[in-house]
């Protein structure tokens, strides 16, 4: 086992469910729908998707609860590089 984890916390759903949804080379993957498996940035490419997607309360309340940050990447966006680092003046 690896350091740190307690045989309580390592097999938790939550856990597992980390683990499995994990960032894999910096990309997250979606856990479910059309785009299941697949690279977040795959979804975000087809407008339509996302357009019927945030019209699904249902689908939008699931989102909310269980993936908050991809809740956030559909309805806000994922955060531009320069909204990462202090604004230089041009």
């Amino acid at each position: 086992m690896p350091p740190g984890l307690s045989p309580s916390t390592k097999g938790s759903p939550a856990n597992k469910l980390k683990r499995k949804y994990k960032m894999q080379n910096n990309t997250e993957i979606v856990p479910f729908g059309k785009y299941k498996d697949q690279p977040v940035e795959i979804m975000l490419a087809d407008q339509n998707y996302l357009e019927w997607i945030t019209g699904q309360p249902g689908i939008m309340t699931m989102l909310q609860g269980k993936y908050p940050a991809l809740f956030n990447v559909i309805t806000v966006g994922a955060p531009q590089i320069h909204q990462l680092s202090p604004c230089q003046p041009c």
